[in-house]
């Protein structure tokens, strides 16, 4: 795992898993704009987060981390933002989603009982 680790360029590793990204968002977008949505919001959240990240939480990681890794730091804090940021997406999108719901069930059960009161 070391060797490996110590090998690899995580700048490709990085752009080869960036458009894995794409590629997936592409399909979700062509599956349910709903989900695009969430997955736009959360990359939205993940360029958010990415500057106290990277200004707070990355040196901190970069003095534990053994010298011959800290190439890879940048790399998988930016792939927990991201995770953190699906998360949180997914979070809102749910309460969105609630929402939504009980508003269009209120209007039914509004629009029935109207309906109800004309025809008494």
């Amino acid at each position: 795992m070391q060797l490996v680790l110590r090998k690899m360029n995580p700048e490709k590793v990085d752009t080869a898993m960036a458009s894995l990204y794409k590629v997936w968002l592409s399909v979700a977008a062509v599956l349910s704009i709903q989900f695009a949505r969430t997955i736009s919001m959360a990359l939205a959240i993940a360029d958010f987060l990415k500057k106290p990240c990277d200004r707070f939480i990355s040196p901190t990681i970069e003095v534990v981390v053994p010298d011959e890794y800290d190439k890879w730091v940048p790399t998988i804090l930016a792939w927990i933002t991201k995770a953190i940021a699906v998360s949180i997406a997914w979070y809102i999108q749910s309460i969105m989603s609630a929402t939504a719901s009980a508003l269009k069930g209120g209007m039914m059960m509004a629009r029935a009982f109207y309906q109800f009161c004309i025809h008494r």
